[in-house]
């Protein structure tokens, strides 16, 4: 072959090249389409065997449809006759008039039958049939009408439900009765039975019915079983499902249903048979013949191996002259046996082959053509542009060989080809090679679409961040790709506007945006818009970053400042209880002291009615008194910061303070607040301070909750003892707290989260979201939980349970309204009381003298120290705060001039917020009297200080 053209020599000698490869391809072929007609051959007749199969099925899963519903039936009124036996049934709408006796074939019997049932319950009655020894009284009669009424229904449901359904009825064990649905006359029974007698029949229903002695331990008589087919004295014949009812190990009756086997010939049946139908039996477990689907000879006699093979295969199993299948039933014990005959299966791959072997014989003719008119007009030219295009590929310019006009615009065509292809792979390598530099090494993700918004580039950092692959993500709209649906419609008609000539307004901007990934999440990005164009195209290219990272740490520090501003305020606020709470507990401490000493005076005058009224008045002034100690002591709680210190604490005595706190704004709110506390509830050790924040916490959440409410608001606190198993395994007491309200309730999908810093959901500026991650924090520092219930007892809303563990019993206080009243008897010692408060230092005073003891008083330290100098004082009640010498110089003076009296001294103070007091008094030991004070607790402490004496 030249380089110009094919020679003429050349073609001869490919035409008899082509000549014996058209032989050599031929011969193959023909062998191997008589390998594949003697395979096809085969495939039909396994198709053939298969559809026989197919059919037996078909077959036994009808009669399974049909066989399902008999048996779930007869279950189920089991179950319902099990339940009538089992228990006292109210009487029936039946009169007992009903049950009439009927003539006894038998001397002593008598018969009952439920004849004159009306007509209106015919169709959804039973026919109730008695055989006793001894006529039946009311009492029986109304038990059988009730239970056969009730069989009755059941059956009557059965039956709508089930085309297949025959008689159901029950009989009992010993025969003496029987319930039957549809109802029918005891003559009609007996006629059709061809029985004289209901004894008579009865008998022999029983006998029908009966079940063989099983092993009821094992569990096998509560089985159903059918029994063997029987025929009527109309010549029907019938299959029996059967039910034993069975009581420990006494039989109580049977329930069975009749199935005429007509049903099971016409499921059976199938289809109207045809040429590729076999014959087709129903055999029962003794491999007898139940039902034939046509008449004809009977079962042959087939062997037990191959009908066993017959069951274990997909497709029926060739015998020679007929080919054989067999399926079980998943309802019964039986079988379908299918038989079709070898002749038959014959005609059906005939049937099927001939057409391909018509198919093959005009295949082998049309190819033995096409490749002579192959090679004429088409293989021989292609040769020569074979060799044109080999030239044209490594030679530019190459000149095409003489060809004919058909050929003439191909071998142009090829050569313009290859002239547009280098034209195209230079700039594709220049473009490649900018792109790779530009884009495929980008940080960012890069994404270009056409005027359109369809993607023309998606960089590798585009795939990782979006989750597509460029291939799937070319030619799609951007905005189907990484544009959240509810923002879609925004920026098609944003690419709208820009294609119609519109001026952007977001091009070569830094824009924050949501962005969705191929999963659907979405998440938070920063891009950049601008347009390229291409010639007469314009393109639209993003730099796009994830701006996942940078807006959470946003969003962490926006919480943490206001968490510290929250933190600020508390300290402020602190600070400012301190000097509030100072002022406040002077006048406190004097307004109780007096209205105790009030009280205390007016005790002997209860006698007149005038010094009854007094003693009230007094009581009332001093119970108001103590409520507003709580409300400051609670707000000291609140504000104070030291190292928390676990002690005996009193949950009902900080429910009570946190509730006077917050009583107001609950009242004005519309809040009614209910209260269920154990009485004599055992202290708990725990830090007080920290747990009046855990409840003021909870309280708060609660209003917060109800507000805009619709009434009634509820707020219910309740306290009490449980017990839990401990992780040694033994029980731990622990007391309980409970607060909720029947406001809307925590949502299902934030129950695991409210107890996370920071989160909240309340609105902006309502809350940190720190209080119950705080409260639950306590909870667990404490030994106990924090957690929120499934179910509040208010019936909506949210519900928090607080468990902390009991004090040791050593270490659990004695309420201060159950403690011992002070002695009041005559004492020798001698107490001097400091204090800058004239008006405190006189109520002490008056407190100790009531008790007995001999007082002096000083308004100064200074002049304290000139009393002791000048006489002797077994005790010194002294304010912490005082201008001038306070309480921590007075004591350091003591104890350097009178050492033994400085460990009896009592200090008085209401600045409990102060860290230097509370240093002072942990190194001194000295015990101290908070202000505002009952006199009890100041009677306590001056015992305390004079018993180490």
């Amino acid at each position: 072959m030249s380089a110009d053209t094919v020679s003429v020599l050349d073609v001869t000698r490919l035409r008899r090249r082509y000549t014996w490869l058209v032989l050599a391809l031929a011969l193959p072929a023909l062998l191997s389409m008589l390998w594949l007609a003697q395979r096809q051959y085969e495939t039909y007749r396994h198709t053939a065997l298969r559809e026989l199969a197919i059919s037996a099925d078909q077959r036994s899963a009808a009669l399974d449809r049909l066989l399902r519903p008999v048996r779930d039936d007869v279950l189920r009124l089991r179950a319902l006759v099990q339940d009538l036996l089992g228990r006292d049934l109210p009487p029936s709408g039946l009169s007992t008039d009903f049950l009439l006796p009927a003539d006894a074939a038998e001397a002593g019997r008598s018969e009952y039958s439920l004849d004159a049932l009306p007509a209106l319950l015919k169709d959804s009655g039973a026919q109730l049939l008695l055989s006793n020894v001894q006529p039946p009284g009311p009492v029986q009669q109304r038990e059988a009408l009730a239970r056969a009424a009730q069989f009755g229904e059941q059956a009557q449901l059965a039956g709508q439900a089930n085309a297949a359904m025959g008689r159901v009825y029950f009989i009992g064990a010993a025969g003496d009765q029987a319930w039957l649905h549809p109802w029918q006359p005891s003559a009609s029974l007996l006629n059709d039975a061809g029985a004289r007698t209901l004894t008579a029949y009865l008998k022999g229903l029983a006998l029908r019915t009966a079940v063989a002695s099983r092993n009821v331990a094992s569990g096998e008589a509560f089985e159903p079983d059918w029994s063997a087919p029987w025929t009527d004295a109309l010549g029907t014949r019938y299959i029996t499902l059967r039910a034993p009812l069975w009581r420990d190990v006494t039989l109580l009756g049977v329930v069975a249903m009749d199935v005429p086997l007509a049903r099971l010939q016409q499921a059976l049946a199938g289809p109207a048979a045809g040429q590729r139908d076999g014959r087709f039996w129903l055999l029962d477990g003794r491999d007898d013949s139940l039902v034939d689907h046509a008449a004809g000879a009977g079962l042959p006699q087939l062997a037990q191996e191959r009908r066993a093979e017959a069951l274990a295969s997909d497709a029926a199993i060739d015998l020679g002259e007929q080919a054989l299948t067999q399926r079980r039933l998943q309802t019964a014990p039986w079988q379908v046996l299918a038989l079709l005959p070898e002749a038959r299966v014959q005609r059906m791959v005939l049937e099927l082959f001939w057409p391909q072997l018509l198919v093959a014989a005009e295949f082998v003719l049309i190819l033995t053509l096409v490749l002579y008119l192959l090679w004429r007009s088409f293989t021989a030219p292609a040769l020569q542009l074979v060799d044109y295009l080999r030239r044209a590929a490594a030679e530019p310019g190459a000149a095409p060989p003489p060809a004919s006009r058909l050929w003439t615009p191909w071998f142009k065509l090829v050569g313009d080809t290859f002239d547009q292809w280098r034209a195209s792979a230079r700039q594709a390598e220049q473009t490649e090679a900018l792109k790779s530099a530009i884009v495929d090494h980008a940080l960012a993700a890069v994404i270009t679409t056409d005027d359109d918004g369809r993607v023309v580039e998606f960089n590798p950092a585009a795939e990782a961040m979006f989750q597509y692959s460029r291939n799937s993500a070319l030619g799609r709209p951007v905005a189907e790709l990484i544009t959240p649906e509810r923002f879609r419609q925004a920026h098609n008609e944003g690419m709208r506007r820009m294609r119609e000539g519109s001026p952007p307004r977001l091009l070569g901007q830094r824009i924050a945006m949501r962005a969705v990934r191929a999963d659907g999440s979405e998440f938070p990005i920063d891009i950049v818009l601008w347009r390229t164009h291409v010639g007469e195209r314009s393109f639209f290219t993003a730099s796009i970053v994830d701006a996942t990272q940078a807006h959470a740490a946003e969003e962490q520090i926006v919480r943490q400042r206001e968490a510290l501003r929250q933190s600020e305020k508390l300290s402020a606020m602190g600070s400012l209880l301190a000097g509030v709470a100072h002022e406040l507990n002077n006048p406190l401490a004097i307004l109780m002291g007096r209205a105790t000493l009030l009280e205390t005076r007016t005790e002997g005058l209860a006698h007149l009615p005038e010094g009854l009224g007094l003693q009230n008045d007094a009581l009332r002034i001093r119970e108001a008194a103590e409520r507003c100690a709580r409300i400051v002591r609670t707000f000291l709680s609140m504000a104070r910061q030291k190292k928390g210190q676990q002690r005996p604490v009193q949950l009902n005595e900080l429910v009570h303070g946190a509730v006077d706190l917050l009583q107001y704004s609950l009242r004005t709110s519309g809040i009614a607040v209910e209260l269920r506390l154990a009485e004599e509830l055992p202290s708990v050790l725990a830090d007080g301070d920290q747990l009046g924040q855990v409840l003021l916490n909870l309280l708060v959440n609660a209003q917060q909750a109800l507000t805009g409410r619709p009434q009634p608001l509820k707020l219910r606190i309740e306290t009490g003892l449980e017990e839990e198993r401990g992780r040694a395994g033994g029980r731990i007491r622990q007391a309980w707290l409970r607060v909720a309200d029947n406001g809307p309730g925590v949502a299902p999908g934030l129950r695991e989260r409210i107890f996370d810093p920071f989160f909240t959901t309340k609105g902006e500026g309502a809350g940190t979201g720190l209080g119950l991650a705080f409260s639950r924090s306590v909870a667990l520092e404490h030994g106990g939980s924090l957690r929120l219930e499934e179910v509040s007892p208010t019936g909506s809303g949210a519900s928090f349970r607080l468990s902390l563990p009991l004090a040791p019993p050593e270490d659990r206080q004695v309420p201060a309204d159950t403690r011992p009243a002070a002695l009041e008897v005559e004492q020798q010692a001698r107490i001097l009381v400091v204090d800058d408060e004239a008006e405190l230092a006189q109520v002490i005073r008056e407190m100790l003298e009531s008790a007995g003891y001999e007082l002096a008083t000083a308004e100064s330290g200074e002049v304290a120290l000139e009393l002791l100098a000048e006489a002797r004082f077994d005790a010194i009640v002294s304010d912490l705060r005082m201008p001038g010498m306070d309480g921590p110089a007075l004591w350091r003076e003591v104890r350097r001039l009178h050492p033994a009296l400085a460990r009896r001294m009592v200090f008085v103070t209401g600045d409990t917020l102060s860290p230097a007091a509370g240093r002072f008094l942990a190194d001194t030991r000295c015990p101290c009297v908070d202000k505002p004070f009952s006199k009890a607790d100041l009677l306590d402490k001056v015992r305390l200080v004079l018993d180490q004496a």
